[in-house]
């Protein structure tokens, strides 16, 4: 449980809680900084055993990590990229296995799971079509993809996600709780009609925001955790 909730041990039973998946090659440590800065209501950042290498039975593991946490107190669910997708297949299985149920499911920057399209990358591409792909999104200074020690390090763990990514099978299921999916209007991976797939997902209500910004935008600055903050806690005080 630790391994994969790290903060499980520190939140009072009666905290609702938002359980934070991050994109690929990222640990999560953004969500700690939103963790830090909530107070009613705690940002936990997913740590995924990727040793496990399938994205299902990763989605697995983290719902019966997650379920003891959840059983006694309201939560909500967010993912941002590969993340997004983490968030719904946990939520699902949460709903299926568990009997819980989300107050409410954030996704951004990713096209719905129902959305096969063709990605700029794949893992049967060579290093420097993954370096291509990582420019384009933006997020990480180039001179660090031009320095071979960085590289050597961040290159292989950034394959081993996108690889799990393409292990994920959708099997047309869809959540109970209402869904939201943000997306930005500069996201050069995820267009705004992309996302018209995510109303198809859920039983509940389906929103879509659009923000200004590329794929990282939501890092921008804090305002969009501000933002998600002030309406997670208005949705655990109904």
């Amino acid at each position: 449980m630790m391994d994969i909730i790290p903060e499980y041990i520190d939140i009072p039973e009666t905290k609702p809680v938002v359980l934070c998946f991050c994109h690929a090659g990222s640990y999560g440590n953004t969500f700690r900084e939103w963790n830090e800065s909530a107070a009613d209501c705690a940002f936990i950042p997913v740590k995924l055993p990727r040793e496990k290498e399938n994205f299902n039975d990763i989605a697995a593991a983290v719902a019966e990590a997650a379920a003891p946490l959840l059983q006694k107190r309201r939560y909500c669910m967010f993912g941002h990229s590969m993340g997004a997708l983490f968030a719904f297949e946990t939520e699902y299985i949460l709903e299926h296995d568990y009997k819980l149920c989300a107050d409410h499911l954030f996704v951004c920057g990713r096209h719905s799971p129902d959305n096969e399209k063709e990605e700029f990358y794949n893992t049967s591409m060579g290093d420097e079509r993954l370096i291509m792909e990582i420019k384009r999104l933006g997020g990480t200074y180039d001179e660090l993809l031009s320095d071979s020690r960085y590289t050597s390090v961040i290159l292989p763990f950034i394959k081993n996600d996108y690889r799990i990514h393409e292990t994920y099978k959708y099997c047309g299921h869809k959540v109970i709780c209402p869904l939201e999916a943000d997306v930005g209007t500069d996201d050069i991976s995820v267009s705004i009609s992309d996302t018209d797939g995510w109303r198809n997902m859920t039983r509940g209500c389906f929103t879509r925001r659009i923000f200004s910004g590329g794929h990282f935008f939501l890092y921008d600055d804090m305002s969009y955790f501000s933002r998600l903050y002030k309406l997670c806690s208005e949705i655990f005080a109904d």
